[in-house]
């Protein structure tokens, strides 16, 4: 009778559990997500001026008035060629021919010329890949393997925490609301 009445009392106790879970998770707090998204919120992004594959500088006032999507890269990161077809497929090319859109590759790991290429050469990438990144990621607030997208106004819209395969979706659904 006292095994029943315990064991009574425990499964009352994991419903309660789980209903005042459930009653949380009905209407998620949107407040920040909302609040990060309004401009006068956002950060500015900060400049930078680097050299791509060609020999041209790059630098962010090149990229006035569009969406620029920044994939922090390491020349010889598994994860980052791994994710760079993805971010090829579902970015640069779904986008591409979009005046108001832009994608750059950077390499934070400092690789010279021949390794940056060889990155490109393994991966198939199409969009201009910049070198010696280390301190433009610094400035930034990121490292390899990340994505970071700032808006037409210069502002960061949207930075991760998360590798670029995890990110990537949201990075999408961003540009495709920033380009709207």
């Amino acid at each position: 009778m006292k095994t029943t009445l315990i064991s009574k009392l425990f499964i009352i106790t994991l419903i309660s559990l789980q209903i005042s879970c459930s009653k949380e998770n009905i209407e998620p707090d949107n407040t920040v997500e909302e609040e990060e998204m309004e401009e006068d919120n956002l950060p500015v992004a900060p400049d930078f001026a680097l050299t791509d594959l060609s020999g041209n500088t790059v630098q962010l006032a090149d990229f006035e008035d569009q969406v620029l999507v920044m994939f922090f890269l390491g020349h010889n990161c598994p994860f980052c060629k791994g994710v760079a077809d993805d971010i090829e497929s579902k970015l640069q090319q779904d986008f591409q021919n979009n005046e108001s859109f832009a994608i750059i590759g950077l390499d934070t790991w400092n690789g010279n010329k021949s390794a940056v290429e060889a990155f490109q050469n393994a991966t198939g990438v199409t969009f201009p890949l910049l070198l010696k990144a280390s301190e433009v990621a610094g400035s930034y607030e990121t490292t390899y393997d990340r994505l970071v997208v700032v808006n037409p106004n210069g502002k960061i819209a949207f930075k991760g925490n998360n590798a670029s395969a995890t990110d990537l979706p949201k990075v999408v659904e961003l540009v495709k609301a920033l380009l709207e």
